[in-house]
């Protein structure tokens, strides 16, 4: 199980998103009724006979908030269930403004489906290889060394590898959090670059890479993504 250390900024969007989803079908159910969206009696009586909007709504929510692969289908059932109520209200009621507020949420949530689709594909959220391969993944060459702020050493294995980021396997895991150095040595040249821990799990960790260059004398890491894809060295797509 990865644990998600820090998060990015997409997944309190979409959440937000979530939140934003069911007070809009409730303001256009107001509409389609002629009663004011921001009733209280109202807002409760909605919460009361959309129990299961709600509930499906705190499980996406929690599964984006940690990160979880099962997030992405409950969000496309989540959206694909307010949008089936959008069109329901529209052919009871013909009425055009629903019709447009329906088809700028369906464009909104297939975007925000996109954007969680490929962000869940970020090596940060997955090994890249089953967590039970792990103890045994010395076999893999593509050796990376990480020094923490402390002044500490840990060396390991890259095995899922992004164009900003990547997922280390280690022998040994210690409590590593914050800005860490990333080294790689291949092919004769030295990549090198700061990088901050975003995730861990079963000996390994998720790191997101900065750009900055440390220093003339060292290739930065998109010129590590480049030559590995030139050498089909992506372990996982």
């Amino acid at each position: 199980m990865v644990k998600i250390l820090k998060r990015e900024i997409i997944l309190f969007n979409l959440m937000g998103f979530c939140l934003l989803s069911l007070f809009m079908y409730h303001a256009c159910l107001s509409l389609f009724h002629g009663h004011s969206s921001f009733s209280l009696a109202k807002l409760l009586e909605f919460s009361q006979e959309h129990a299961y909007l709600l509930l499906l709504a705190a499980l996406v929510m929690t599964a984006v908030y940690l990160g979880k692969k099962i997030s992405m289908m409950l969000l496309v059932l989540f959206t694909a269930l307010i949008c089936s109520k959008l069109g329901l209200i529209f052919i009871k009621s013909s009425d055009m403004v629903l019709l447009l507020i329906s088809l700028i949420y369906v464009f909104t949530a297939y975007f925000f489906c996109q954007l969680w689709f490929i962000e869940l594909k970020d090596p940060i959220y997955s090994p890249g290889i089953a967590l039970r391969q792990i103890p045994n993944y010395s076999v893999y060459n593509l050796s990376i060394t990480m020094r923490d702020e402390n002044g500490r050493d840990v060396s390991g294995w890259i095995s899922n590898l992004g164009p900003t980021s990547c997922f280390i396997v280690v022998s040994e895991l210690i409590n590593l959090s914050g800005t860490v150095n990333l080294e790689v040595s291949w092919l004769g040249k030295k990549f090198r670059c700061a990088g901050r821990v975003m995730s861990t799990c079963k000996n390994g960790y998720g790191i997101r890479a900065h750009e900055s260059l440390i220093s003339q004398t060292y290739l930065r890491w998109s010129d590590l993504f480049f030559i590995a894809g030139q050498r089909g060295f992506f372990l996982k797509s």
